[in-house]
């Protein structure tokens, strides 16, 4: 049987063979915060950070979005700006229901 003990810098690995006999293993380990450099993932930084972020990121494509289906409109012979409001709808009613259906 065998027990792990996690400190900050070392992993104490301590095994019972035969039931009677003990062994202890010590391994050292990188430090987490010498190894980490910069940001992982969005998860580091603060929720008023994650929130300006993603925020942001709505704004800017939705932005984006709308510059696109503005030159859309604009080319001559197009003829479809009631069916991109309506494939717009059809859109976000589609990822609202596999939203709920995957969650």
């Amino acid at each position: 049987m065998c027990r792990l003990e996690n400190q900050s810098t070392f992993v104490e690995k301590s095994c019972t063979i035969d039931g009677s006999s003990s062994k202890t293993m010590t391994m050292e380990l990188a430090n987490q915060n010498e190894k980490r450099k910069g940001l992982n993932s969005i998860d580091d930084l603060t929720p008023s950070v994650q929130f300006a972020l993603l925020g942001s990121g709505v704004f800017f494509f939705f932005g984006i979005h709308n510059i696109l289906q503005e030159a859309m409109m604009k080319i001559p012979g197009f003829n479809f700006g009631v069916m991109l409001g309506y494939m717009e709808v059809i859109e976000f009613a589609f990822a609202l229901t596999l939203k709920e259906v995957v969650s």
